[in-house]
């Protein structure tokens, strides 16, 4: 399992976030901060990435995440790559905001994480469908 022991943390002035450059497109009057870590142990991480989705792979990680993400996802799905053999990321709109448990069956997934920005949360109100197909 990956640590953060010897990691320097790092704060850079970066423009601002997705709110401020694509709905306000005042990206520097709500200046944001990139956070960068130094120090990391380099691991085999490999990363294909599709149309649709993104596939971080790391021999040394065990088990297999499916990540349900929004544009925050890609800096995260490269972390959890950290642990994971497998981190399967789908981007929005590739999945909707209905949770699908076939397609966490399909994916043969042991953990499913959905990552979505506050703002999006009235479209998680819709009941998960084929829950029971999930856990087989």
């Amino acid at each position: 399992m990956a640590t953060l022991e010897g990691v320097e943390i790092h704060a850079e002035a970066a423009a601002g976030g997705d709110v401020a450059t694509r709905l306000l497109y005042l990206p520097w009057n709500f200046p944001d901060q990139n956070v960068v870590l130094r120090g990391l142990a380099q691991l085999p991480l490999s990363v294909r990435a599709e149309r649709d989705r993104v596939v971080v792979s790391n021999r040394q990680g065990r088990g297999k995440l499916l990540f349900f993400a929004d544009s925050f996802g890609p800096p995260l799905a490269s972390l959890l790559g950290r642990h994971f053999a497998e981190v399967e990321m789908l981007s929005r709109p590739t999945w909707s905001a209905l949770f699908d448990g076939a397609l966490v069956a399909s994916a043969n997934a042991d953990v499913a994480i959905i990552e979505i920005a506050e703002r999006s949360l009235p479209e998680l109100v819709q009941a998960p469908a084929r829950l029971d197909q999930m856990c087989r």
